[in-house]
């Protein structure tokens, strides 16, 4: 017999007992249903496991990619977020960032009460006594939304107003009023120790308020359109919300803090000097803008727009947009004489309920935020020392420079 024939009957026999071997197996296997349901699961198991090890890995590389892309220009995980949901996030994190500067510049300035009408810092105790408060009657209250305690606020007509120090057993926490229909009157105001925050007071005639050591926080636009006729003693860790005096009236100010919150004193009534002390380094976003009207000729709040000279600090860290924009009458600014940024992306906003902001933008970063804009009764030798400092905002039309209609 040839090799070749020997070959082919060794394979024969092979395969013929191959084909042997699966006959038993599968007779094994149908005796035993249970055995061959079993091998079917495990080997369905096997295939959808390996399924899903695929998409999560496609998934864990996608979301990988995503990260490090996202950290390297938001440092943070935005994925899946909505365009809204972004910037609200990017904006909330550039509020935090300013509340930590405003912090730290109101923290260079020595603890204590002060004036923000003379700027002196004012020795001031708690106050032992404190006369009877008003008629219960006369308030109005319910459960503050920030701290435990009461809300009071004073609806009566009396020219005196003392707020009572607790309510039904319930310490009072924070104070507010409102004006009544018709009473115009001055008003002398206590607020009582254990008093933390202070809300609104608008449109009141102020001559007198007595603010106690313990408060924490002024709210935004607290005495909005009020006449403050006296002194105005807040302590340097009062965190003060935005648009405090916005259309107020009230003379001049010095101001003590480290910064000053926007809007400030927006559209302020009859304010003709403003000293801004040592201590300022911040000035918020529209903290002395007046409106104007459609053309630019003129304020359009009535009584604003008096203000004539400004007295800086020699260095300014940040000067939000529009920080003096309208004043027509401005023609003396005094000491500044430099100014880190004139900032105009809108980070220099300062405030909420919790406190001041400024501005957290990039130190080689020029902005535009035309804090001198209609400012038009500026020397020319004025807006160029302030151009010089940095400010590429514009300037108002002086009448001589007017351009001519043809």
């Amino acid at each position: 017999m040839s090799d070749e024939e020997n070959k082919e009957n060794k394979a024969a026999k092979a395969v013929g007992e191959l084909k042997e071997g699966c006959n038993s197996l599968l007779s094994v296997l149908l005796k035993n249903k249970l055995v061959l349901i079993a091998l079917c699961v495990i080997v369905v198991l096997l295939f959808l496991v390996g399924i899903g090890i695929g998409s999560c890995s496609s998934k864990s590389s996608k979301g990988t990619k995503a990260k490090a892309a996202v950290s390297v220009e938001e440092e943070e995980n935005l994925e899946g977020l909505t365009e809204e949901e972004i910037a609200a996030r990017q904006a909330q994190a550039a509020q935090d960032a300013a509340d930590k500067a405003a912090s730290e510049a109101n923290a260079s300035v020595e603890a204590g009460f002060y004036s923000i009408i003379s700027g002196q810092k004012i020795e001031k105790a708690a106050a032992e006594n404190t006369p009877a408060s008003n008629p219960i009657y006369d308030f109005r209250y319910k459960v503050c939304d920030m701290t435990a305690g009461l809300a009071a606020e004073y609806v009566g007509t009396s020219a005196t107003v003392v707020f009572p120090k607790e309510i039904e057993g319930v310490p009072v926490v924070e104070v507010s009023m409102t004006q009544q229909r018709g009473d115009t009157a001055d008003k002398t105001i206590i607020i009582p120790e254990g008093v933390k925050i202070i809300g609104k007071f608008q449109n009141i005639a102020i001559t007198s308020i007595d603010i106690p050591t313990t408060l924490k926080v002024i709210r935004n636009k607290a005495f909005y359109g009020a006449k403050i006729k006296g002194d105005f003693v807040v302590h340097s860790s009062v965190m003060l919300g935005t648009g405090l005096f916005e259309r107020a009236e009230i003379q001049r100010i010095v101001w003590p803090f480290g910064s000053v919150p926007s809007e400030t004193f927006k559209d302020a009534v009859g304010l003709t000097n403003v000293t801004l002390s040592e201590a300022v380094k911040i000035i918020g976003r529209s903290a002395f803008e007046v409106s104007v009207n459609w053309n630019g000729t003129a304020a359009s709040v009535k009584g604003a727009g008096a203000l004539e000279s400004v007295t800086f600090p020699q260095a300014i860290s940040e000067m939000g947009r529009r920080a003096f924009r309208g004043n027509m009458k401005l023609a003396t600014v005094a000491g500044l004489d430099s100014c880190k940024k004139f900032v105009n992306d809108g980070n220099i906003e300062v405030g909420d309920d919790t406190g001041n902001t400024s501005s957290t933008s990039d130190e080689s970063t020029v902005y535009t935020g035309e804090q001198f804009a209609y400012c038009s009764a500026l020397p020319v030798a004025t807006e160029n020392k302030i151009r010089s400092i940095g400010y590429f905002g514009t300037f108002s039309w002086h009448k001589d420079q007017a351009p001519q209609r043809q």
